[in-house]
């Protein structure tokens, strides 16, 4: 203290706060840096994450390859002097791909009609359109018949000339006899392709042709509408060929026996007229449904609707020109 009575007061060391000051400003510099770089690093971040998400949504791809991100820590301490003294640490990290839809493949085949569907449809539109045939000629009459027939086969029956069934077992009996021969036989073999060609994978069948005795389909049973078993029926048909007279009797009788739930007996001429009881009382126990088609000819006309009137079933006429 002076003589002043004013006390002495240490002296300021210029030096000493010269470097406290620098001190306290390089940390707050060091401070503001790091966190600067850490909010930098958080955004980059962020950004290559939000970028990696819309290349997996618009585009890009998605089955291969990792995105490599690198990821920069700074360590912490008193004094971070320079850019020099940071430590890079890589890290893979790797971005699981999206699942990836099942391959679904369409084969235009199955959306398009074959090429043997498509030339038994022009054949049969031909033959019921075109076709002049003299006094056996095929009309109107029966076109109208074979094509109002298409319904019943899609929904789990079938249909014959126009005459539709319910159930899934069918059995054909068609004449063969003399009088059929040359077309009226061709015109019966495309409306039996017709009709089995739309019967149900499920749906079973079998197909017999009759004159002084029968011609049955290999096999002597009913069997399953597949593709290979209808190419099959249509191969045999080929060999089939018109003689003889008309008698249904064993046909009739192996197609019943066969319990299917419809038969269609088809034929063009007159039988003997005690056919139609024994057809009646073969079929009492079984109870199958008999469908009768007089062919171009009502000679026999009497007894056909006789059978189908006598076993649940119908009768159709289908005429020529």
């Amino acid at each position: 203290m002076d003589g002043t009575g004013i006390q002495d007061r240490p002296e300021f060391d210029d030096a000493s706060a010269g470097t406290k000051s620098g001190s306290n400003w390089k940390r707050r510099v060091n401070t503001a840096a790091m966190l600067g770089w850490t909010v930098s690093l958080i955004i980059h971040v962020v950004a290559i994450v939000g970028i990696g998400k819309i290349g997996w949504m618009y585009g890009g791809d998605r089955g291969n390859g990792d995105v490599e991100v690198a990821i920069v820590e700074y360590e912490s301490g008193d004094e971070l002097e320079s850019l020099g003294q940071q430590e890079q640490i890589d890290q893979s990290v790797s971005v699981a791909p999206s699942a990836d839809m099942p391959e679904v493949k369409v084969e235009l085949g199955a959306l398009m009609p074959t090429e043997d569907a498509q030339m038994r449809s022009e054949v049969l539109d031909s033959q019921m359109l075109n076709m002049d045939t003299g006094t056996a000629g095929l009309g109107n009459a029966w076109q109208e018949a074979s094509l109002s027939g298409g319904g019943a086969a899609g929904s789990g029956g079938a249909s014959f000339f126009g005459l539709e069934v319910s159930g899934t077992k069918f059995v054909y009996v068609v004449d063969r006899s003399g009088s059929m021969r040359g077309e009226p036989l061709n015109m019966a073999k495309t409306e039996l392709r017709r009709s089995i060609s739309e019967l149900e994978e499920f749906a079973e069948f079998f197909v017999i042709f009759y004159s002084g005795s029968h011609i049955a389909m290999p096999g002597g049973e009913l069997v399953e509408a597949t593709e290979e078993n209808k190419e099959d029926c249509y191969d045999w048909l080929e060999s089939i060929t018109g003689s003889g007279s008309t008698d249904p009797t064993s046909a009739m009788e192996l197609a019943l026996s066969l319990n299917p739930d419809a038969v269609w007996l088809l034929s063009d001429g007159q039988f003997n007229s005690s056919m139609s009881d024994h057809i009646t009382r073969y079929n009492k126990q079984r109870g199958v449904v008999i469908n009768t088609i007089a062919f171009l000819n009502r000679s026999g006309e009497a007894i056909l609707k006789q059978i189908a009137n006598k076993n649940d079933g119908k009768y159709r006429f289908v005429a020529g020109r």
